[in-house]
């Protein structure tokens, strides 16, 4: 090991990018196989010998280019990290410009440092760093090892479930409408009518929760605890959420207990939603899909800013390439796959199982593609804008009657499908985030569209404030004979009480 770090002096500028994708990956393996890592980690270490063969090209020598291409390397890798951090301890410099123009100084001085002094002073540091991140590869090897040595023994208990043969239990339908508000808050709030949907739900049979609540206000957060119908745990008691609590809610998402409760009782799942789920890949494969190998860059500091500035970076290739480049037309071509496939499965289907769908609609989610006579809005460029500035309402708006036209239609199908046998639960995951209007009540950011529909239209003790997780906790009393609690209805601001 002692010759391999003398020998080859600059190692270290190979192993940082290994050891980046091989310890995002130990962290994130329930969401990517490790196979996908491998164009990444392909482009990281092009990328660092390119950084690397540029510094030796200005500082002429290669004992001091290893540590400032360790340096520069390390911070562009772990960037998201660091500004995440600042967030905590140092709010005032947690801000993209202060941070970039302090980097910029620190990578300045460095430099002038390095140019000034003996080649030899850095002989022993680049071979500490050699040895380094070879005992941290070992290391991540062997969590890497033992993960795949889990995996690969994991049991398969789909074959084992009791398919419940002797039990008939209901088709279940839960119909996320993204960031569809309450009629109460459009009526309030956004001074529009919206009764027309409420009109269509209660005639059929549906009980509407006028004064409902979404649990959280950001969907990730809000789609884990309706799939595990509970809050979601491991959120700090703070403001705002980093990238550790995105991911926390999507492996939630991924391995959610409504699922694996509903494969016990025998139940095939259909999964026509923006996730990847645990042994239930989405129906709807799209650009939009959360659950990919570029979570391992989300954090570097390319990404992060692109990510962070949106709509003010208009770079598409480097955008296409981080997997960023969403646009208004990734949004249509998901809603119509998403509508198409779910009503074209709901017409040929003839299962012996009961069945388990949950389907995602992003919309009236912006961007807003259609006006209020449903005719279709086409963007220059394909431009994203910051669509919760309060100007964009009327277009918010004007986006409903489209949207209530495919809710309709779904709930139609639905329920003509199973004749009117069949368990039915529509939301918006929360209500619409208009962040500049202090007009607006505090609490429109949770005001969301929920009715249920049961076919024994037992909906005791569910109120009309109640919040997801409680109707999910009922649909499973009711469904199951289970004895679950329900809980207090809280809305909460990203770990905080609102």
């Amino acid at each position: 090991m002692k010759n391999l770090c003398n020998k080859y002096i600059n190692l270290h500028t190979i192993l940082l990018p290994i050891f980046f994708v091989l310890h995002s990956w130990n962290n994130f393996y329930y969401l990517i196989a490790i196979q996908d890592t491998l164009w990444i980690l392909f482009m990281l270490l092009i990328s660092c010998l390119l950084l690397n063969i540029i510094i030796v090209a200005l500082l002429r020598n290669k004992h001091k280019a290893g540590v400032l291409t360790f340096y520069i390397a390390s911070f562009i890798f772990f960037y998201g990290y660091i500004y995440d951090q600042l967030q905590h301890i140092a709010k005032d410099l947690s801000r993209h410009s202060i941070l970039l123009c302090l980097s910029f100084a620190s990578f300045v001085i460095i430099f002038s440092l390095l140019r000034k002094q003996s080649p030899l002073k850095f002989v022993k540091l680049n071979k500490y760093l050699n040895l380094l991140f070879i005992l941290l590869l070992l290391y991540e090897g062997v969590i890497a090892g033992s993960i795949l040595l889990r995996n690969f023994k994991k049991e398969d208990f789909t074959t084992k479930v009791n398919k419940s043969q002797n039990l008939k239990f209901p088709n279940i339908y839960i119909l996320v409408f993204d960031e569809y508000a309450s009629t109460k808050s459009l009526s309030r709030d956004f001074g529009y009518n919206n009764s027309n949907i409420d009109s269509f739900l209660l005639k059929k049979n549906f009980f509407l929760m006028q004064d409902s609540k979404s649990n959280y206000l950001r969907t990730n957060l809000s789609i884990a605890s309706l799939l595990n119908f509970d809050y979601t745990s491991g959120l700090e008691t703070r403001e705002g959420m980093n990238s550790n609590d995105l991911l926390r809610s999507h492996k939630q998402i991924k391995y959610n207990a409504l699922f694996s409760l509903a494969r016990n009782y025998g139940y095939e799942i259909f999964n026509y939603s923006i996730f990847d789920m645990e042994l239930s890949p989405s129906k709807v494969k799209n650009e939009y899909l959360f659950n990919n190998e570029r979570i391992i860059i989300s954090n570097t500091m390319i990404s992060r800013l692109i990510n962070d500035l949106g709509p003010s970076l208009n770079i598409k290739l480097l955008k296409k390439i981080l997997g960023t480049n969403i646009t208004a037309e990734t949004y249509r071509r998901y809603n119509q796959k998403a509508v198409n496939v779910f009503l074209s499965d709901l017409k040929k289907e003839k299962h012996q199982a009961p069945k388990l769908a949950y389907a995602h609609f992003l919309m009236p989610h912006p961007p807003f593609l259609y006006d209020s006579s449903s005719n279709p809005i086409y963007f220059d460029d394909q431009k994203m804008e910051n669509y919760y500035d309060k100007k964009f309402i009327p277009n918010y708006i004007n986006y409903l009657p489209y949207t209530n036209s495919h809710l309709k239609s779904v709930i139609n199908a639905i329920l003509l499908q199973n004749n009117s046998n069949c368990i039915v639960f529509v939301l918006g995951d929360h209500g619409y985030k208009i962040m500049n209007d202090s007009n607006l009540s505090n609490d429109h950011f949770f005001n969301n569209l929920q009715a249920l529909y049961l076919p024994s239209g037992k909906y005791q003790p569910l109120k009309v404030s109640s919040t997801p997780i409680n109707v999910m906790r009922h649909i499973i009393n009711t469904t199951f004979n289970e004895k679950l609690p329900y809980l207090v209805d809280s809305a909460v601001l990203q770990g905080n009480k609102w």
